[in-house]
């Protein structure tokens, strides 16, 4: 019972950590793609 109080606020922490890096990903992917999709448009025009 104890193993599973101390793991709990640990799992809290792990979920979070790992929505807030998919985030992070997700807002330097959008970043990147627009900047690559930019680049592919000057090379068409």
């Amino acid at each position: 019972m104890e193993k599973g109080l101390a793991s709990t606020p640990i799992l809290i922490l792990g979920i979070i950590f790992f929505e807030y890096s998919v985030f992070l990903i997700y807002k330097i992917d959008k970043k990147a793609l627009t900047n690559i999709f930019k680049k592919q448009e000057n090379k068409f025009k």
